[in-house]
């Protein structure tokens, strides 16, 4: 492949990957990672340490499942039930799909779901409710915001390496 079109392509990859990383429906870590191991494999001139590639590899993995973990988690820290935690996460998946709220979606529909969970089936108050949804709103962020540092040391490292 010629290498300038390769690199076009890597770029767009990356920042791809970045945007991902903000708005939904875009996988933005897997496309910064796709565009480091196509610098490796497809660019003659860079070889990444195999060390390095598998440290990549097992980070990269840890972070996507964190990523479905921490908003989970931020829910529970703020004393959320069953019901908010699975609240949040039929929010979040509708949050996604919900097309006029763009990427306020995929905010409000963890913080709706939970709400909602905690409102009506766990039968708690109103304020109690809204701490479960500010919970979930807390651990999106959280991981979003991990996911885009992740994804700017990838793009470092794919610079560093051209």
């Amino acid at each position: 492949m010629d290498p300038q079109l390769l690199l076009i392509i890597e770029i767009g990859l990356i920042c791809l990957g970045l945007l991902g990383c903000i708005l939904p429906g875009l996988p933005g870590l897997p496309l910064v990672y796709g565009a480091v191991l196509m610098q490796h494999f497809f660019d003659a001139s860079v070889r990444y340490p195999l060390w390095l590639l598998i440290l990549i590899t097992i980070l990269v993995i840890g972070v996507l499942i964190l990523q479905y973990l921490i908003p989970i988690w931020g829910t529970k820290k703020f004393g959320a039930s069953k019901y908010a935690i699975r609240g949040s996460i039929i929010g979040l998946i509708l949050g996604i799909f919900t097309t006029f709220l763009g990427p306020l979606g995929i905010v409000f529909g963890p913080f709706v779901g939970a709400f909602l969970g905690e409102f009506f089936f766990a039968k708690k108050s109103s304020q109690q409710s809204f701490r479960a949804g500010w919970g979930a709103v807390l651990g999106i962020l959280a991981s979003s915001v991990m996911e885009l540092i992740f994804s700017v040391m990838l793009a470092i490292l794919f610079v560093v390496y051209q």
